[in-house]
């Protein structure tokens, strides 16, 4: 069934998610839409409701933009979580709207160093 209530666009790139007590852990980015993304994130066990802060990239047109997001968690797999976003921004959504609406295949967008974890899923 579907959950978004926008358009899933496939994106290459990495996010990391900050949990609670703000243990970091990396994960690849499956999709984005407007109003959220999906992750592979291995065999993290997330909790349906909980909360936690996403930063990721975006590139467009060359262009690269970081976000730092909430988010809950509204479903999970065994290799998967989906996030909705909470109330992220309208810079972030107009990022989201001009990668969701002009999409090209493009490099992977990496995390600036100084804020990668120190685990990687």
């Amino acid at each position: 069934m579907e959950r978004r209530w926008s358009n899933r666009t496939p994106i290459d790139g990495k996010a990391t998610l900050t949990l609670h007590p703000g243990e970091k852990v990396q994960a690849s980015i499956r999709d984005i839409s407007i109003g959220g993304i999906c992750l592979s994130t291995g065999d993290l066990t997330a909790f349906p409701d909980a909360t936690v802060t996403l930063l990721f990239a975006l590139r467009n047109d060359g262009d690269v933009s970081h976000h730092r997001v909430r988010a809950q968690v509204v479903h999970c797999t065994a290799q998967h979580t989906g996030f909705i976003f909470l109330e992220p921004g309208l810079e972030t959504l107009r990022a989201l709207r001009r990668v969701t609406d002009t999409h090209r295949e493009a490099p992977p967008v990496d995390i600036p160093e100084q804020q990668r974890p120190a685990r990687a899923l």
